[in-house]
């Protein structure tokens, strides 16, 4: 599974390149003046996810060597007020010829979670830090264990290992 995301991602990078980088460049010109990682790299591959009257969603990605760097922003408006909003940065690189690793990095580029799989073997997923992190980012607690990671996230945010026990349901 995640081989074919990564793959799925180089493969739309790559055709996003070809057909719409110049035109979609423009949306990222606000967003450079708030977040320093957007003009630190360049040729962004910029693809338009969702855009409203008041909203758009942006997915910006760029190859650095064997490094893939992407970054979810969102713009939207309330009011006469516009919102500029870095969701996350995710860097995926090989590791070695075996393993890929996936570190995924709020907009302040505090390390939210890093987890490794191995190429051959998709199930096969390290994490090296955040685990429990991931798990409450990506929806997988039950709401007694969501409100536990809420409590003690300070504690349990940079707990390092792939081995952890369950959170308790109370």
């Amino acid at each position: 599974m995640y081989t074919r995301i990564l793959t799925a991602l180089i493969v739309v990078s790559l055709n996003s390149r070809c057909q719409t980088k110049h035109v979609n460049e423009k949306y990222l010109t606000d967003f450079r003046k708030r977040f320093e990682i957007l003009n630190r790299h360049t040729n962004w591959d910029v693809i338009v996810e969702d855009i409203s009257e008041h909203s758009i969603d942006i997915h910006a990605s760029t190859l650095i060597k064997d490094t893939l760097l992407t970054v979810k922003l969102f713009k939207y408006t309330e009011g006469n007020v516009t919102h500029l909003e870095l969701d996350e940065i995710q860097k995926i690189f090989n590791r070695s010829w075996d393993w890929v690793d996936v570190q995924n990095y709020d907009q302040k580029m505090n390390l939210r979670y890093w987890y490794r799989f191995a190429k051959r073997n998709e199930g096969k997923t390290i994490f090296v830090v955040g685990k429990y992190n991931y798990l409450y980012l990506s929806g997988e607690f039950n709401k007694q264990q969501d409100l536990y990671f809420k409590n003690h996230s300070d504690s349990l945010t940079n707990v390092p290992g792939d081995s952890l026990p369950p959170l308790p349901d109370w």
